[in-house]
């Protein structure tokens, strides 16, 4: 008779399933799915990106997620498209002002995004910064957050990164307050 060993080689190699009934059947192992680790798909900065990119605002905790790339900007990267920017002037070809209300109006039409309300939500999908009179920065959910840092942003319009952040964190000078929460329709 065959060894043991070498009925396994070939089981092994040849996938027999006659060779899997002379060794006798083995109980079916149920392997669970892995969940991802908590931030995976995102990393720690470098200490030149810290000072590069942590310029964009004071102190902020944030990830990378995705490393400097060009194509799309803040607004784009907020509703899911990296194959081109939105801007004001996107806005207003289409009708809409570029202000908190025609953005408000664009996303709900454009991208079925629903206000939740003024400033930070911790239920939110996407949510708006600016001033008062104007809208400087969008951000939105994290597929995979990491601790308390639950939302990406795009950095600027050029060949910046994406970066996983606390949604209150980025609020300041670069891209103002919170001014509008929104979920999914």
């Amino acid at each position: 008779m065959l060894g043991r060993a070498w009925l396994r080689t070939l089981q092994r190699s040849a996938g027999n399933h006659a060779v899997a009934g002379m060794l006798g059947a083995r109980p079916a192992v149920q392997r669970e799915t892995p969940t991802p680790a908590p931030g995976a798909g995102s990393r720690e900065p470098t200490k030149q990106e810290r000072d590069e990119w942590g310029a964009y605002f004071d102190g902020a905790d944030f990830r990378m997620v995705r490393d400097p790339v060009g194509g799309f900007n803040c607004f784009a990267w907020a509703v899911g498209v990296t194959d081109r920017m939105i801007t004001s002037d996107t806005l207003m070809q289409k009708g809409y002002r570029a202000d908190l209300d025609g953005w408000t109006k664009y996303l709900a039409d454009a991208y079925t995004l629903a206000p939740i309300g003024d400033g930070l939500d911790p239920a939110a999908d996407l949510i708006l910064y600016g001033s008062p009179t104007a809208i400087w920065h969008a951000a939105r959910k994290a597929e995979t957050p990491f601790d308390r840092l639950t939302f990406t942003s795009k950095l600027g319009d050029g060949k910046t990164p994406v970066i996983l952040h606390a949604p209150g964190d980025i609020q300041g000078s670069s891209y103002g307050q919170a001014r509008r929460s929104f979920r999914r329709g």
